[in-house]
């Protein structure tokens, strides 16, 4: 009796474990700009409720590769709507074709780290 008690508390637990961890996601990432124009890009906040938009950190930064130069990049996040997102723009228009980007989100009750690769459309 005491096994089939702990087997069930086991399951429980790393059901509650696995409900906090894919409570918030993020979709890949859209673009709607070229190569030599500003970057104009969005993320969508999927599953998303108002638990999690309410406590949400964003942080993002360009990852260095070779021969990509620094990219001084923006966000924001747009928590009302139907659809939460992070819209990202940047500042000067992106000259290389690849982009490597790095978006960690924290909430109260979860951490979520993502890289993108972004292959920059010359039009």
């Amino acid at each position: 009796m005491k096994t089939n008690l702990a087997k069930v508390i086991a399951i429980l637990a790393g059901l509650a474990v696995m409900q906090s961890a894919i409570a918030l996601a993020v979709s890949d990432i859209e673009m709607s700009s070229a190569l030599n124009q500003k970057l104009k890009a969005k993320i969508y906040l999927l599953s998303a409720g108002d638990g999690e938009l309410s406590t949400l950190q964003v942080r993002l930064r360009q990852v260095e590769t070779a021969g990509q130069g620094d990219v001084a990049l923006e966000f924001t996040v747009i928590k009302d709507g139907e659809r939460p997102s992070i819209s990202i723009t940047s500042a000067d228009a992106i000259r290389e074709p690849i982009l490597n980007l790095e978006l960690e989100l924290n909430w109260s009750s979860g951490h979520l780290l993502r890289e993108y690769t972004l292959i920059i459309d010359p039009r």
